[in-house]
């Protein structure tokens, strides 16, 4: 029990004090683009109907969280204290709090794997009370709308339009045109070490300040992620709790929408970038933007000319977003590919990025999908026709 709440207490606490200069150069980028109406029409107070509507699209099965009740039991109760709950999201929009201990939460700890060796190997899914969710999934509700304007093409994650194959397709094609165009290229994989629990809540008010979200509604996302108080469950059982002065939980509604709210000043950096020409990318077809990044939630992949130069300045954008974020690059789990190179240049690019350089692509999988540089064959599917056959025997 004491190992478990170590292991977690030290996760979702903040290091260290912030770099300014870095935070800065990564917020220049960011443009206005929330409006003053676009602001007034989150600011409306929530009517009963909204209310009613949020509760309904909860899964009335989910796990409850500390006060035990489910979003079934809530339904079931619906007329007898939909006066309290809608007095309670008012509240809190009105005073930008949630007391009573509403937004702390349980840590259900699920496994990556079979038989996990450590509590790193577990995913930490929060189990936030139902009126916590209903608060942060009308907040979410009143964001998600404007989401398209925010997030640059480059990001593929829980926009409305946008597929995951979007982003798979645009690598497929980038590396399969260089390749044809005899092009030395790379693409460098990147894993982010628990992205969700390690976001600085400081940097992501800020990007959201950049992008024009008023003092409300920041006030209104800083009370439901700001220092919850979080006991991880083991055997069913939890453990003390600690305060968490870090991350945004998996679990509460709110937390996909802020996720790639703050990544995209990592994006918008290496837009600019690619604008001034030090980082140009790659280039897929005629009329088609060049492209030198690719982003899905936690999902990193960044393209370019094979060269040591160009490997460095990716690691210090990649560096700098990561020490203003609070994000942390999984060294052993990044990898870089290339094409039209010798071992000997693919070699000293990855000592540059302190990762594994590889040219066998047959090991290369993003976003659970082969992506090829040579022929499509059949057996590059096989894996991904075993998992599908898996869930359909399931």
């Amino acid at each position: 029990m004491e190992e478990s709440k170590k292991h977690f207490k030290e996760l979702y606490t903040e290091e260290g004090g912030e770099d300014i200069a870095l935070t800065n150069e990564l917020l220049g980028h960011i443009p206005q683009l929330v409006s003053k109406d676009d602001n007034e029409e989150m600011e409306i107070p929530v009517s009963k109907s909204k209310v009613s509507n949020g509760l309904w699209s909860m899964d009335p099965d989910k796990a409850p969280g500390l006060d035990g009740f489910s979003a079934h039991f809530y339904r079931i109760c619906w007329g007898i204290i939909k006066k309290d709950l809608l007095r309670l999201v008012r509240n809190f929009q009105r005073k930008e709090k949630l007391g009573g201990g509403i937004n702390s939460t349980f840590l259900f700890l699920s496994p990556k794997e079979n038989n996990p060796s450590n509590f790193g190997r577990f995913r930490p899914i929060s189990l936030c009370n139902v009126s916590y969710k209903l608060c942060s999934k009308l907040l979410a509700n009143r964001i998600k709308p404007h989401l398209h304007k925010l997030i640059s093409q480059n990001q593929g994650g829980f926009i409305k339009g946008r597929q995951i194959l979007d982003n798979v397709i645009l690598v497929q094609e980038a590396i399969h045109a260089s390749k044809g165009r005899k092009e030395k290229g790379m693409i460098i994989k990147l894993d982010m070490a628990n992205a969700f629990d390690r976001v600085n809540h400081e940097f992501l008010l800020k990007v959201l300040e950049k992008f024009g979200f008023s003092e409300k509604i920041i006030s209104m996302i800083k009370c439901c992620i700001g220092n919850p108080w979080i006991a991880p469950l083991i055997n069913r059982r939890p453990t003390e709790f600690f305060e968490s002065t870090r991350g945004i939980r998996q679990g509460c509604p709110l937390s996909p929408f802020l996720y790639i709210i703050m990544p995209e000043s990592l994006s918008r950096k290496l837009l600019a970038e690619k604008e001034a020409g030090n980082i140009p990318g790659i280039k897929i077809a005629q009329g088609v933007q060049t492209i030198n990044h690719a982003l899905f939630v936690d999902d990193v992949i960044c393209l370019g000319g094979a060269s040591v130069r160009i490997a460095k300045k990716f690691k210090k954008i990649l560096l700098a977003y990561c020490r203003a974020s609070g994000g942390k690059i999984n060294i052993n789990k990044s990898e870089i590919f290339g094409w039209n190179i010798d071992q000997s240049s693919m070699n000293k690019i990855a000592s540059a990025l302190d990762m594994k350089g590889h040219d066998d692509w047959e090991k290369f999988k993003y976003l659970g999908l082969p992506i090829f540089l040579g022929n499509n064959k059949g057996r590059h599917w096989q894996e991904v026709m075993e998992k599908i056959q898996g869930k359909i025997n399931f």
